[in-house]
């Protein structure tokens, strides 16, 4: 999986990781089990883009959605880097690894 810097071109996963690690929702996001766990989790990422709007690429809702679309389509490259499968089901904490993607993902 890649992600678009504006300023350097496509950068690899393991970058857009590190991106996001600053704001510790990548801890957050591997703790979602449940409805109620996601729905926490989108509001984090709403506070964390009120508190940290230059971290996020896509801050607006067309940008952020269209980040969101695209993850999803390329989803199988982040699972395959991190040696896993991709899922077959959703559940509430692909949605939110989706979501949280969508802040850089491009």
């Amino acid at each position: 999986m890649e992600v678009h810097d504006p300023e350097r071109g496509r950068v690899h996963s393991r970058e857009m990781s590190m991106a996001t690690a600053k704001s510790g929702m990548n801890e957050h996001v591997a703790t979602i089990q449940s409805r109620d766990d996601l729905a926490g989790f989108a509001r984090d990422l709403i506070d964390d883009l009120r508190a940290n709007p230059s971290a996020w690429e896509n801050g607006t809702l067309d940008t952020f959605l269209d980040g969101f679309a695209a993850w999803l389509e390329d989803m199988d490259g982040y699972y395959k880097n991190r040696g896993e499968a991709t899922p077959t089901e959703p559940n509430w904490r692909l949605i939110g690894e989706a979501l949280l993607a969508a802040k850089v993902y491009e």
